[in-house]
């Protein structure tokens, strides 16, 4: 049966929100749909007039977590054409991350990963996505740094940027077991001395 799902875009985004907030804090499987309903103010019968499941759910706040960031991102590095100041704005909005009160709440898609990663569901596919995809980015900025500056280095931008991604999501954890969000900011101040090392190499 067909959802209304423009009956209130108000009700679909407070549930995507309440899920987001809900699912970084507990984790998918320890939110419940009445929980998300509850925090959203929506009855569990209007639940699904906009989505089918909480899997359908968990996929959307999903898509709009890693769409959030990408765009953050985006504008960090604006029309900037140096490829190692790109990389260098990059690096500073991440740290920049650690400003926000959310950076102590964890990341929805290193949340889903670990929960999912046994799985075969639909969110566990666009978490491999959603890595192989910021993966993909990173390394094309760090490859064009370092054509830039030592082309011969021997030093791979994907390996690099995996090695970030995992500064990032360890961090992050680490930030929400401690209520610390001074360890992003650290870790990836010490990113940027190895990166820096990898630029004069």
């Amino acid at each position: 049966m067909p959802r209304t799902a423009t009956l209130n875009p108000k009700a679909r985004t407070a549930l995507l929100e309440a899920a987001t907030g809900l699912m970084m804090a507990k984790g998918y499987n320890g939110t419940s749909v009445e929980d998300i309903c509850a925090a959203a103010k929506v009855t569990k019968g209007s639940f699904f007039h906009y989505f089918e499941s909480k899997e359908e759910l968990g996929r959307a706040a999903l898509q709009g977590f890693c769409e959030t960031m990408g765009r953050q991102f985006e504008l960090a590095i604006g029309t900037e054409k140096d490829p190692w100041k790109r990389v260098l704005r990059y690096l500073d909005a991440v740290e920049g991350m650690a400003k926000s009160p959310a950076a102590t709440r964890g990341c929805l898609l290193g949340e889903f990963s670990n929960e999912m990663c046994d799985c075969s569901s639909g969110i566990q596919a666009m978490c491999c996505g959603a890595f192989e995809h910021w993966t993909a980015k990173f390394a094309g900025e760090l490859a064009a740094a370092k054509k830039a500056t030592s082309p011969r280095a021997a030093w791979k931008p994907r390996e690099v940027a995996e090695h970030f991604i995992a500064v990032i999501e360890g961090s992050l954890l680490m930030a929400k077991a401690k209520k610390d969000a001074g360890i992003l900011a650290r870790n990836v101040r010490h990113f940027r001395a190895y990166l820096q090392g990898l630029a004069r190499a």
